[in-house]
């Protein structure tokens, strides 16, 4: 005799009573008995399931709060990073008798490093607006290549510091779409500079740019750390970074990538064969 039982009024399951007396026949009963075992059955794996959504909440909730956590703990390091500088530089100029040569060194440390700070803070902003969608987008016709030559010359900088090899290669003729080209721009130097922080000194970088129909790709490779294979689902979340060792940052940077792409109509990929074995991140936008 098989009673299935119901979740509302989808069945999800069934009681089975078998009889090995050859004898037996299952009367009006029997069937009464195990209708009310069945009604059991349905509250049991409701239950279960009510109980495995809470776990799963407690345990959403409990990495949200620990990746907050590890945010802050971050944003404290990047932050003090160049505050130190700025504040040895305001010390010695205010302990020293003026001397033209010193005093310009220390303006240019107090520059760049306030500099490093507005970026830090830019970041920040541009989290918030994507998270509240209201990060405005101000597209019009550009031509991409151009954008990728701002890009490479503001990490041009950061590539030349770790000694790596930028490999470059695209058409030789425009390639147009509609876009946001200061957003555009921080997409692929992001992509850059990601590459350059995670790929050992004297690494190779290669940016590919590719019309494909009636879209273009735009691929950053390199030959990194890359990117273990339970990270890669979760390597475009807010806060998460890419190795066991930070290289820096605060983990935000490819969740800002995703979104302005995105807001673009395009579409972004990332491949590793795992860790030590380099990275690429593929973006697809409309022509």
């Amino acid at each position: 005799m098989l009673v299935p039982f119901y979740d509302g009024k989808i069945p999800i399951g069934t009681v089975w009573a078998v009889a090995h007396d050859k004898q037996k026949t299952f009367d009006s009963e029997d069937r009464r008995l195990l209708t009310s075992l069945s009604g059991v059955a349905a509250s049991a794996v409701k239950n279960l399931k009510n109980l495995e959504l809470l776990e799963d909440g407690k345990s959403r909730v409990s990495r949200e709060s620990q990746q907050k956590t590890e945010f802050l703990a971050l944003l404290s390091h990047e932050l003090r990073n160049p505050i130190g500088p700025i504040l040895m530089a305001a010390h010695v100029m205010r302990n020293h008798p003026a001397d033209a040569p010193a005093d310009r060194g220390m303006l240019n440390i107090i520059t760049r490093q306030s500099k490093q700070l507005e970026r830090i803070i830019d970041d920040l902003m541009d989290v918030s607006r994507a998270a509240t969608n209201k990060m405005e987008m101000r597209k019009a016709s550009v031509n991409l290549l151009d954008i990728v030559g701002t890009a490479i010359e503001s990490s041009r900088a950061s590539i030349d510091l770790r000694r790596h090899s930028l490999r470059v290669v695209q058409p030789d003729g425009a390639v147009y779409l509609k876009a946001d080209s200061t957003r555009m721009t921080q997409v692929i130097a992001n992509l850059l500079n990601n590459a350059c922080r995670y790929t050992p000194e004297g690494g190779d970088i290669a940016l590919v740019i590719k019309p494909d129909g009636d879209e273009v790709t735009i691929a950053v490779k390199d030959n990194g750390i890359g990117i273990a294979h339970e990270m890669l689902e979760r390597i475009f979340e807010m806060f998460v970074q890419a190795g066991t060792q930070p290289a820096g940052g605060l983990g935000i940077g490819l969740t800002l990538v995703k979104r302005v792409v995105e807001l673009h109509g395009g579409s972004i990929k990332v491949k590793s064969l795992g860790e030590n074995l380099g990275s690429e991140f593929v973006v697809r936008l409309p022509l």
